[in-house]
C-alpha cells in the first residue's frame, strides 16, 4: 500500500510539472526570451525554439499529462478498488453486492484521485506558473526536451494529426500569430494603470503616442484667424512692434493676404540686425514648409524633422492657408499643454477644449468643432450648418455680440452663453444642461 501511494504521489507531481510547464511557456514574455537568447542564454534559446513550434510544444506537454493521469488512475484502481472488492467478498456478501461494490469503489477512487490531481496536479502549479513564468520556463525546458526526444515518434504522429485536422477546418497551422493591435496595446496600458504598474501621466502619454496617427494637421493647427503674420513689405519698426507684442519665435511672412505666404521670419534672425539700415525682410526670411490639412500628425512631424523646420504652414484643398502647426503643437498632443514664461495663467485654465466647471455646466473653447462636442456629450448639434461651437452660437444669436456682453439662448434642453469674444469671433462658450439630458460625460471636474 505505501508503495502504491508513493507511485500515485510521483505521478501527480509529474502531472503538476507538465501543467505548470504549459502555463509557464504560453505566458512567458517571448520578446524577453529572445533578448536573453541573443545574450547567450542557452535555456532561453531552447525556450524560443519550442515556442516557435507550438504544435510540438503542446503535443509534448499533452503526452506527459495524459500518461501521468492514465497511470495514476490505473495504479489507484488496481491497488484500492481491488482491495475494496476483496474486503466485500470476505464479508460473505452476495454476488450482486460484490458487483455494486466494484463499480462504487472505482467511482469513489476516481473522485478522490481527481480532487488531489486537480488541486495539486493542475490548479496550484498553474497559479504558480502564472506568477513565475520566466523562471519556470527556463527550469522546465530541459526536461521537456528530454520528453520530446523520448516520445518523438508519438509526438510526430500527434503533431501531424493536429495539423491535418486544422487544415480540414480551414486553419493553416504554419500561420504566424496575429499581430498585436493598437486596441490591445491600449487595453494593456489601461490595465497596467489600474494595477498601478503605469502612472497616470505615463498612461496618457503612451495612449497619445498610439493615437497620434489618428489625428491630422487640421486637428492641432492654430486657425488662420488666430495666426499672427507679417506683410512682406513691412518696415523695420512694424516688424519689431509685431514681434514684441506677439512674443512668438517664428512668424509667417505673406504678400497681400495670409493665403499667400512666401516665407517665415525667425526672431533670432532679427537679433542680428544692429540698425534699421541693415533690415531687409525678404533676405531675412526663410523658405516656408507647407503641409496639407489632411496629413497625419506623425507625417507632419517627419516633414518638419526632415526639413529642419519648427513651423509648418497648413494649406487646404484649394491651396489657401488653413493655419499653422508647430513642433510645440505636436508635443502638446503627447504631453498636454506646455506653458512658457509668456503664457498667462488664465489661458492655462482653458488648455482643454471642453472643461467642466460645475454640475452640468461646461466651458467650451470657441474653435472646438461641433462633432467633438456631439461626441463628448452624445448630443446632436447641427454639424451640417456649422463647423465650430463659435459658428453655432453666432448663427443662433444672429450676429457677433459686442465685447463684454454675455447673451445666451436655449437649444434642445441646453443653454449656451457667450463667456468671451472679440470683434471677429466668440472665444469661449458656457454650455449648461437645463433639463434631464442623457450624456456620456468623460469630462473631468477641474478646480479654477
Amino acid at each position: 500500500m505505501p508503495l502504491q501511494l508513493l507511485v500515485i504521489f510521483i505521478l501527480i507531481l509529474l502531472n503538476a510539472f507538465f501543467a505548470a510547464s504549459e502555463i509557464a511557456l504560453l505566458s512567458v514574455n517571448e520578446t524577453k526570451m529572445k533578448k536573453m537568447a541573443e545574450k547567450g542564454n542557452k535555456k532561453a534559446r531552447h525556450v524560443v525554439k519550442f515556442l516557435e513550434n507550438s504544435s510540438k510544444l503542446l503535443s509534448t506537454i499533452q503526452v506527459g499529462v495524459t500518461f501521468s493521469g492514465f497511470l495514476s488512475s490505473a495504479v489507484a484502481a488496481d491497488s484500492f478498488a481491488t482491495r475494496i472488492v476483496e474486503f466485500v467478498k470476505a464479508q460473505n456478501a452476495s454476488p450482486a453486492i460484490v458487483n455494486v461494490s466494484r463499480t462504487a469503489s472505482v467511482i469513489i477512487i476516481t473522485f478522490i484521485l481527481s480532487y488531489f490531481t486537480l488541486v495539486f496536479g493542475e490548479l496550484v502549479p498553474k497559479r504558480i506558473a502564472m506568477n513565475k513564468s520566466e523562471k519556470l520556463a527556463l527550469f522546465v525546458i530541459g526536461p521537456l526536451r528530454v520528453t520530446a526526444s523520448v516520445f518523438s515518434p508519438f509526438i510526430k504522429i500527434l503533431t501531424l494529426s493536429v495539423n491535418g485536422v486544422l487544415r480540414l477546418v480551414g486553419i493553416n497551422p504554419n500561420d504566424d500569430d496575429e499581430e498585436v493591435t493598437e486596441e490591445e496595446i491600449l487595453l494593456m496600458v489601461n490595465e497596467g494603470q489600474e494595477k498601478g504598474v503605469i502612472g497616470n501621466e505615463e498612461s496618457t502619454m503612451i495612449s497619445n503616442v498610439l493615437l497620434l496617427n489618428d489625428k491630422t494637421a487640421s486637428d492641432i493647427m492654430t486657425h488662420r484667424t488666430e495666426v499672427v503674420g507679417i506683410r512682406a513689405d513691412s518696415g523695420y519698426e512694424t516688424v519689431m512692434q509685431t514681434v514684441t507684442n506677439a512674443r512668438y519665435s517664428r512668424f509667417p511672412v505673406y504678400e497681400d493676404r495670409i493665403d499667400n505666404i512666401v516665407g517665415v521670419i525667425h526672431i533670432k534672425d532679427l537679433l542680428n540686425i544692429k540698425n534699421e539700415s541693415e533690415f531687409d525682410l525678404v533676405k531675412l526670411m526663410r523658405a516656408p514648409c507647407f503641409v496639407p490639412e489632411t496629413q497625419r500628425i506623425d507625417e507632419v512631424f517627419k516633414t518638419l524633422k526632415n526639413t529642419k523646420n519648427h513651423m509648418a504652414i497648413v494649406v487646404d484643398e484649394y491651396g489657401g492657408t488653413a493655419g499653422i502647426a508647430t513642433m510645440e503643437d505636436i508635443l502638446e498632443e503627447l504631453v498636454g499643454n506646455i506653458m512658457d514664461e509668456y503664457d498667462e495663467e488664465e489661458e492655462a485654465e482653458y488648455d482643454r477644449q471642453i472643461v467642466a466647471i460645475g454640475d452640468n455646466s461646461y466651458i467650451i473653447e470657441g474653435l472646438t468643432e461641433l462633432d467633438v462636442v456631439n461626441e463628448e456629450f452624445n448630443i446632436n448639434l447641427p454639424v451640417e450648418e456649422y463647423d465650430t461651437i463659435s459658428g453655432f452660437v453666432i448663427g443662433n444669436l444672429g450676429s457677433i455680440p459686442d465685447e463684454n456682453t454675455h447673451p445666451s439662448f436655449e437649444y434642445e434642453g441646453m443653454r449656451f452663453t457667450v463667456e468671451g469674444n472679440n470683434e471677429k469671433r466668440i472665444t469661449l462658450v458656457k454650455m449648461e444642461l437645463i433639463e434631464d439630458t442623457t450624456i456620456y460625460d468623460d469630462v473631468t471636474q477641474e478646480d479654477f
